[in-house]
């Protein structure tokens, strides 16, 4: 059987000011495990995650998260997250330590279960 997959995507829609932390929220429209976070190469040098929550159950643990990790131009790496219902929320929390602002965007990519 194949497997099927979902990508649901972050959006900051405003550019995220330097020095601001932005919480942003996505929904699945199906149950999925969450197998990587993909973020557009351009934008990895200017963000750091702080936190990605699914439901209530913070899926890290310590400190912040160079987006470099989860860069476009590498294969995406798996991870093992929360299961996610249908239409659970799920948040990453981002920061923008540089002096530019910047808008945000990433995917969460996952097998549907």
């Amino acid at each position: 059987m194949k497997k099927r997959y979902v990508i649901t995507s972050f959006d900051s829609v405003v550019y995220i000011n330097a020095g601001t932390d932005a919480e942003l929220m996505c929904r699945s429209d199906h149950d999925f495990l969450p197998e990587s976070i993909v973020i557009p190469e351009r934008i990895t040098p200017y963000f750091l995650i702080t936190s990605f929550v699914i439901g209530k159950t913070s899926q890290f643990v310590g400190n912040c998260i160079h987006t470099d990790v989860f860069s476009s131009k590498h294969k995406p790496k798996k991870f093992l997250f929360s299961p996610a219902k249908a239409h659970q929320k799920m948040t990453l929390r981002v920061t923008n330590p540089t002096p530019h602002p910047v808008r945000f965007h990433a995917s969460v990519i996952g097998r549907v279960i």
